[in-house]
């Protein structure tokens, strides 16, 4: 999985974003493009930059992330077009992650008198989670199914396991659900059949109860939205 990586800053995100696009630009070989949102509830600003000259993973692009509502928190992504290996491990991304984005922000501070760091996941931290009831019945699950061909038996337990995600507030997406499937034992290509039938199932039990979606819709908010939102009404 993918680990997160980002740092907190202590200005508005745009002074920072177009500071740092100018320190970036100073340094030369780097391409580089921000957008900058007018500020309101969900904007998103970026400045994304990547190296003129071959890198070791083909396409490498770093990308500084805003969004309003996670201020003062800045993501720091890291894409490519292709890695080596690909899929990159863990170490893999937060290393290429670091060489990227550690020189700027060294250089950020000694220019600003900052004290930014960097945060980069650890393996533990990258990995998806089950709630306790969830795991469980996903335990019971995987452990009594017939991991080449599931049996009716095997699809009610999953079922279950659905209806258990979605009431504990386990909103896994379908990579996660392949991920469990996978180091449960089974084969890569059956696990990702089955992590998709996962998303339909859900899809079908929330939209089955008008209150279950309203629910559902509900969560899918930011917490200080939803707070705002009790305010106003």
């Amino acid at each position: 999985m993918f680990p997160k990586v980002d740092m907190k800053i202590r200005e508005p995100a745009h002074d920072f974003l177009k500071r740092m696009k100018e320190l970036i630009d100073e340094a030369e070989g780097f391409e580089t493009r921000i957008t900058l949102e007018p500020p309101n509830d969900m904007h998103c600003s970026c400045l994304g930059f990547s190296p003129e000259k071959p890198q070791a993973h083909e396409g490498l692009v770093g990308i500084f992330v805003n969004w309003s509502f996670e201020y003062p928190l800045i993501r720091l992504q890291t894409i490519a077009t292709r890695w080596q290996p690909d899929p990159p491990p863990h170490p893999v991304v937060c290393q290429a992650a670091a060489e990227l984005y550690r020189p700027f922000i060294d250089a950020y501070n000694r220019k600003y008198k900052t004290r930014y760091r960097m945060r980069c996941d650890t393996p533990e931290e990258a990995l998806p989670q089950l709630t306790p009831a969830a795991c469980k019945v996903f335990d019971e699950f995987a452990g009594l199914a017939n991991k080449r061909c599931l049996h009716p038996l095997d699809w009610q337990r999953f079922y279950r396991f659905v209806r258990v995600c979605h009431a504990t507030r386990n909103d896994l997406y379908e990579s996660d659900v392949a991920f469990f499937l996978r180091a449960a034992g089974f084969a890569s290509a059956c696990a990702t059949e089955i992590a998709h039938v996962f998303l339909h199932l859900r899809e079908f039990h929330i939209q089955s109860d008008w209150r279950r979606e309203a629910s559902y819709k509900r969560r899918q908010i930011p917490k200080w939205r939803r707070k705002r939102l009790g305010e106003e009404e």
